[in-house]
This record gives structure tokens, sequence and C-alpha cells, in this order.
């Protein structure tokens, strides 16, 4: 009797055991998908953002040269003084760097919209009933409440 209640043990002791790798395997694997999932997104838009960025510098570096270029000939050839050149060319170099910069800065501002509606929409979806889901019914209850639920840490950031 005495070694059958030991058999029993082990048994459940070793059952215990399985079950808690297994879960664990399956919570690390899932961890490890998200935070894949995520680093992609993030590094494809990183690129299409540099790409962009590089195709509009070289169209404004071309569009700045050939203006250079077309407005230092008509005012040396119009006017006649190098002094004015100068200072027109430098006006339109402003002029085209100002909203060539305009340019890169929307779609920067772009790109951040689109990496913050993947991390907020996507990834909840594709990990639903896990901590995105605790974080953001914790972000709703402090949008309508001053202090925070019983249970919920309080160091959470947003």
């Amino acid at each position: 009797m005495h070694m059958l209640v030991l058999i029993v043990v082990v048994v459940v002791v070793v059952v215990v055991v399985v079950v808690v790798v297994i879960v664990v395997v399956v919570v690390v694997v899932v961890v490890v998908v998200v935070v894949v999932v995520e680093v992609l997104v993030v590094v494809v838009v990183v690129v299409v953002v540099v790409v962009v960025v590089v195709v509009v510098v070289v169209v404004v570096v071309v569009v700045v040269v050939v203006t250079v270029v077309v407005v230092e000939v008509v005012i040396v050839l119009v006017v006649g003084g190098v002094v004015v050149a100068v200072v027109v060319v430098v006006v339109v170099i402003v002029v085209v760097l100002v909203a060539a910069t305009g340019v890169v800065a929307v779609v920067v501002i772009l790109a951040a919209a689109v990496i913050r509606a993947i991390v907020v929409v996507v990834v909840p979806i594709l990990t639903e009933n896990n901590i995105f889901n605790y974080y953001h019914s914790l972000s709703i209850y402090r949008a309508t409440t001053s202090s925070p639920p019983k249970g919920f840490p309080i160091s959470v950031k947003f």
C-alpha cells in the first residue's frame, strides 16, 4: 500500500511538471512570435521611410541643381549682375529645401502613424486575450476614474 501511494505521488508530480513545462514553452513561443512580428513591422516601415526619404532627397537635389542653373543663366542674361543671381539662387535653394523638409516630415509623421496603428490595432487582434487587452482595459479604466483598480500595477505608464 505504501509503495502504491509513492507511485501515485510520483506520477502526479511528473504530470504537473510536464504540464508546467508545456505551458511555459507555449507562453515563451507566443511572446517571441509577438515580438518578432512587431520588430518585422517596424523594420519594414523604417525601410520604406528610408527609401522614400532617399528618393525625396535625390529629387530635391536634382530640382535644386536644375533650378540654380536655370535661374543663374536667366539672371545673368537678363539682368547682367552676378550678385543678384547669387541672392536669387540662395533664396530658391532655401525655399526648395524648406519644401523638401516638409515632405520628409510628412512622410515621417505618416510612418509613425502607421506604426502606431499596427501596434495598437493589428498586434492586439493577432494576440487577443493577452497582456495587450490587460493594458487596454487599464487605459480605459484610467480614462474614466482617478484611481487605478485593485490588483492593477501602479507603475504601468502610457
